[in-house]
């Protein structure tokens, strides 16, 4: 079967995360993407969103009682307190919709290269299949290009998994074996982010960086390229509607970042 896209984007969100940010996120992207890019949305609730994976409901069946895979055990000095570097279950749903999207396009061959998107982020500019080509320094070498930060795990709002290279079927299989043997829980932090560090570290998956110079900063998502024509609203700024000012560590000559204070 030959391929019919270059690029399609998987996302995920609840039906209260949708209302407050994740509809934006889609009308952005129908707006300021080429049509030629597919979108996937994965939920639970969102009515017409793919369904998540029946291994992901077990997962968190599993784990419904266990406050400690919910970030609410005890670690070192977060004794006590919530804590999201080890709450398997919130972030599992994120990893569960880009395995399961991956394994369909890997077996249908409908995608060269899967773009995974935080459900907080806005299009603000036009976005070109020549972008999206060049984002990545040669494409075909990598196996996973993103938001490296050279002192600490990459920022995983915004990356590309390349479908065509085997080494990306393998780190998917691994992927899935986290959750489905529970070995997740012999790593020291059991987030996404951390997660897929240390596994492609392991596999000796092949990286490229999307930071630009921006990857020394702790928000390289809008102070690099990305930041041209996307904003990531991490936390409490998706509530507000967008980054803030002082999130950039220079000034941004996008008109929509002049608008922000």
């Amino acid at each position: 079967m030959s391929r019919t896209r270059i690029f399609h984007v998987v996302t995920t969100c609840s039906k209260l995360g949708f209302e407050q940010y994740g509809k934006r996120m889609l009308e952005s992207l129908r707006q300021h993407w080429p049509a030629e890019v597919g979108v996937t949305l994965y939920s639970e609730d969102v009515v017409d969103a793919v369904a998540l994976p029946d291994w992901l409901h077990a997962f968190k069946a599993r784990h419904a009682k266990n406050k400690a895979a919910n970030g609410k055990g005890s670690h070192g000095r977060f004794l006590g307190q919530y804590n999201y570097r080890f709450d398997a279950v919130r972030f599992a749903h994120k990893t569960a919709a880009v395995i399961d999207a991956a394994e369909r396009m890997i077996a249908d061959r409908s995608a060269d290269v899967l773009i995974w998107i935080d459900a907080d982020t806005v299009t603000h500019a036009p976005v070109t299949m020549e972008f999206l080509r060049t984002l990545p320094p040669e494409r075909s070498a990598f196996d996973i290009a993103w938001l490296w930060r050279t002192k600490t795990y990459p920022e995983c709002g915004f990356y590309m998994l390349n479908l065509t290279k085997p080494g990306v079927a393998n780190l998917i299989h691994e992927w899935k074996k986290l959750y489905t043997a529970d070995t997740l829980f012999h790593l020291p932090e059991w987030h996404d982010s951390f997660v897929l560090k240390e596994l492609v570290k392991s596999l000796n998956c092949t990286w490229t960086s999307l930071s630009g110079d921006a990857s020394n900063t702790s928000h390289p998502f809008v102070n690099g390229p990305l930041g041209a024509v996307m904003d990531h609203m991490k936390g409490a700024r998706k509530i507000v509607g967008h980054s803030k000012a002082r999130d950039l560590t220079a000034p941004r000559d996008e008109a929509y970042w002049k608008g922000i204070k």
